[in-house]
């Protein structure tokens, strides 16, 4: 019996022998892969800090979006539900990132490549939130404000400090960390009391102090730069590999889930009906009687009429930003009324206020057709820039919003968040890759040509990005010699400039930059280069003289006062 029941116990023993080592060996082959992951989003974070944070973004903000993309497919496929699963909806969130990347390549314009960078951004949050299955919802109608909410703050922030963890736990076993994670932890400790200590003996000791200011006077620049990078990659680090590390894991599915969505969703409803109609009744009360009298006054600038007693230039500016803003305005009263407003039993919205939600989307059209009507003939009278090239973007899509949000109070079926959303991304698509500052030029000088404008400011497009780089060069060869020669210094001080770092550069800077040298290159092998870009050439290299013999001077005056004499001259 004893022995029988030795043998029955002794495959238990074993198999409880060898369990914890198959644990261990399996904990190590998830572990290794997470530590490159970890590894790879440290080195992410440092380059997007070194890409983003510059003078401009450009090639290396693109090259980080592949990087990005890549990744996400990389960890999909080790960490995630695998790449089997392939929806169109995860292709068409790739390109739609990819894309807003793209604009970082080809556009020069920092404004317009600095907002589709913001918007590349949280659409790839978002699509991290649906690329590994933490989104439930389907569409983008109703769940995209609480999905965003913890696409970017929860999921991010919910894993913050993992990166660290996984970092450090390579090869650990039994409890103990590795060797790798200690050195790590050591040096961090050791930053205080070096910095002390460099500090006081630098402070008791002129001898040491002259051989640190010697190290640093060449080293300052660099070393503070890249300290300063390291620091920032640090969080952003931590924030990417938290963002991937809660969607592979697959962490807070309680987090604004159907539930609380709906919960969420039902305590916003407290106000009655009667009370959002009776609210924004008298302001549509006040756009009526607006309208009707200045019905001869605002929509008289469809028919380029200009009221007695008002200059063009004041009627087609007066009012127009006002307009703007009175149309955000009405969106967020019609978006706050449709949110807090309690609905029907059967959930649909009743139709007193879809009622309320029609008159004043119609009143805020008429109002932002007259404020576009007066902007167009702003620009007919003094030609287009930028800002109302923007503007003008603005109220186009306000508009084609309020048209939408019309067609939802008559069919329930229509989506006006994936309408609106879809709209803005294809008219930021068409912003970003149609060479806005090309185009702003372009009109200028037709228009010019053609009569329609008495002058042209070669000035304000010389303003503009080196997108307009082919336009200078034709009217540097323009018959007006007044235009041509304003043209030349233009492209001449440009040829003058420093080039970025390839990262911070775009197709369309390098392109200029190439055409702009050629341009002075046949001038000067011409001999048509004059006197002006002589003096301009001399003025720049004096003041870069000037510069290094002012820092010079600041340099060894240091030395002086400090009582040593190394570098002193």
């Amino acid at each position: 019996m004893e022995e029988n029941k030795h043998m029955l116990d002794t495959p238990a023993n074993e198999a409880e022998n060898i369990r914890p080592d198959a644990e261990t060996v399996d904990g190590a082959k998830k572990r290794a892969p997470a530590f490159i992951y970890a590894l790879l989003a440290a080195v992410m974070g440092y380059l997007f800090v070194r890409w983003t944070f510059g003078p401009a973004l450009g090639i290396g903000a693109f090259v980080f979006t592949c990087l990005f993309l890549l990744y996400a497919v990389s960890y999909r496929a080790v960490h995630g539900k695998g790449l089997k699963q392939f929806t169109p909806a995860d292709i068409v969130g790739m390109l739609v990132i990819f894309l807003l990347g793209g604009v970082q390549l080809v556009s020069d314009n920092a404004g317009i490549k600095f907002v589709c960078y913001y918007v590349e951004i949280h659409a790839a949050l978002y699509w991290l939130l649906h690329f590994f299955g933490n989104r439930e919802a389907q569409t983008l109608d109703g769940d995209v404000f609480l999905d965003s909410i913890k696409a970017v703050w929860v999921m991010p922030f919910g894993s913050f400090g993992k990166l660290f963890g996984t970092l450090f736990s390579v090869g650990k076993e039994n409890g103990k960390r590795s060797a790798v994670g200690y050195v790590v932890i050591g040096l961090l400790l050791a930053m205080i009391p070096t910095m002390v200590v460099l500090m006081l003996l630098t402070i008791g000791d002129s001898l040491f102090e002259g051989f640190v200011d010697y190290v640093l006077s060449n080293l300052t620049e660099d070393i503070f730069d890249y300290a300063l990078r390291i620091l920032l990659a640090v969080p952003v680090s931590m924030y990417i590999f938290g963002a991937f590390w809660s969607g592979g894991e697959q962490r807070f599915p309680q987090v604004f889930n159907r539930e609380a969505k709906e919960r969420t969703v039902q305590n916003c409803r407290f106000l009655h009906p009667v009370i959002s109609c009776t609210a924004a009744l008298p302001v549509i009360a006040l756009y009526v009687i607006y309208v009707v009298l200045h019905i001869g006054y605002y929509f008289s600038a469809f028919q380029n009429i200009v009221p007695e007693g008002y200059s063009t230039a004041v009627f087609a500016r007066q009012g127009f930003f006002e307009l703007c803003i009175v149309a955000c305005i009405n969106l967020g009263i019609i978006a706050a009324g449709t949110i807090f407003t309690k609905r029907r039993e059967d959930g649909q919205k009743t139709c007193a206020w879809r009622t309320v939600v029609v008159v004043m989307a119609v009143m805020t059209l008429a109002l932002s057709a007259s404020a576009v009507s007066k902007m167009l003939l702003y620009i007919r009278l003094f030609g287009l820039t930028i800002k109302r090239t923007v503007t003008m973007w603005i109220m186009l899509f306000l508009i084609l919003t309020f048209i939408y949000i019309i067609i939802r109070q008559f069919t329930s079926r229509f989506r006006v968040w994936s309408w609106t959303i879809a709209t803005g991304l294809v008219m930021l698509f068409m912003l970003g890759y149609a060479n806005a500052d090309a185009l702003v030029a372009q009109y200028n000088i037709n228009a010019w040509k053609q009569g329609k404008l008495e002058e042209l400011d070669v000035q304000a497009i010389g303003e503009l990005s080196d997108a307009v780089t082919p336009s200078l060069l034709a009217l540097a060869e323009e018959g007006n010699k007044q235009i041509a020669r304003e043209a030349k210094d233009i492209l001449y001080r440009r040829s003058l400039d420093e080039k970025n770092a390839w990262c911070y550069e775009n197709l369309t800077s390098i392109i200029s930059h190439e055409k702009i040298v050629a341009f002075e290159k046949a001038l000067a092998e011409s001999g048509q280069q004059d006197k002006m870009h002589l003096k301009i050439e001399l003025i720049s290299h004096i003041q870069e003289e000037i510069a290094e013999l002012q820092y010079a001077y600041y340099r060894r005056g240091e030395c002086i006062a400090s009582g040593g004499v190394m570098c002193a001259d």
